[in-house]
């Protein structure tokens, strides 16, 4: 018989234990629909996702035993969270989880402390996974949705986060502590601060080479996954730069925008699908699309720059790749 004080820990066990590869697989779909989301959105974050352990279940139960009880209580059997670089990535990162046609929110709820508190923060939102997903259910299931619960933070609120648990988590601090704590807290709070006003500001002033080479960076990331160094990047395109002319440098970002929406399959088909075995080294950077785009839409002037720059050979190489293109 169960208590508020004495929780069936024993069937929360045995519950558990037959369900936690299925909370497993929940997390798994939530991640990759997540990963799809980053990449679509062009933001190069990071993503983890696992099923709530037997033993955390266990605990939780005897620290709350007048509400988890049975398995349906616990809202977080299943996890994932997205971590993004700045405060700003993370509304457009919310806006896409809630406009899933097989994830539909149920909750959603932004973590943040007061002044004399020493929490973590993050974007919490818990979503049901639709048919769509093709989560089956065990044989055995305890009932309820199935949830997943997503939180969604920055770099340096995730770094607060690991740091706090190790020190803080559901204890009372002796105020000396507590005043270094706060310290770790605002300094955290200070780095999102500066970071987004950085970018703001150097987006405002960076010249056309940087604004290319970064625009390129995030559709790569957008196509493949990957996030590719930025000097990297600039030294590669201020050799292609001279393929554009003044107009198109000043508008580059619409007109890539556009190129990659026509050929996104082409692209994706090229740059995903076993790139290093094609023996082309240029299918593994961000610049390819560059060089694709021009090959589309002004050849004789990307032949024109290519011939004092890189081997002719490689062009010729990349343009068999691409195939025939119908614009002039």
């Amino acid at each position: 018989m169960s208590t508020t004080s004495h929780p069936p820990i024993n069937e929360l066990f045995q519950a558990h234990l037959a369900e936690v590869a299925f909370w497993q697989s929940v997390a798994d779909a939530v991640a990759i629909e997540l990963t799809k989301i980053i990449r679509h959105a062009r933001i190069p974050g990071k993503v983890e996702a696992r099923a709530k352990t037997t033993g955390s279940v266990i605990g939780k139960a005897y620290r709350r035993p007048e509400t988890h009880s049975t398995l349906p209580a616990f809202g977080d059997l299943a996890g994932a969270r997205v971590l993004v670089p700045f405060e700003a990535d993370v509304e457009p990162v919310a806006h896409e989880l809630k406009n899933h046609p097989d994830l539909t929110v149920i909750k959603d709820e932004t973590k943040r402390r007061k002044p004399d508190e020493l929490r973590y923060q993050a974007r919490h939102l818990d979503v049901v996974l639709g048919a769509g997903l093709g989560v089956e259910l065990p044989t055995k299931f305890s009932g309820g949705d199935t949830r997943c619960e997503v939180q969604i933070q920055t770099f340096a609120q995730s770094l607060w986060a690991s740091v706090s648990h190790l020190v803080t988590y559901k204890r009372e601090l002796p105020d000396d502590v507590h005043a270094r704590v706060n310290r770790l807290v605002v300094l955290c709070e200070i780095f999102d601060d500066e970071a987004q006003q950085s970018r703001t500001l150097a987006l405002k002033n960076v010249d056309a080479l940087g604004l290319i080479a970064e625009e390129l960076r995030r559709y790569f990331f957008g196509i493949t996954g990957e996030d590719q160094d930025a000097d990297q990047a600039i030294a590669l395109v201020g050799r292609l730069l001279p393929a554009l002319d003044d107009v198109e440098r000043s508008t580059y970002p619409e007109l890539l925008d556009s190129f990659v929406n026509e050929y996104g399959e082409r692209l994706a088909t090229l740059l995903t699908d076993r790139p290093e075995a094609r023996g082309l080294p240029w299918l593994l950077r961000p610049e390819s699309i560059l060089i694709f785009e021009r090959l589309t839409r002004k050849p004789a002037r990307l032949a024109q720059v290519w011939a004092t720059e890189f081997q002719q050979a490689d062009l010729d190489a990349l343009a068999a790749a691409w195939g025939p293109t119908h614009i002039g």
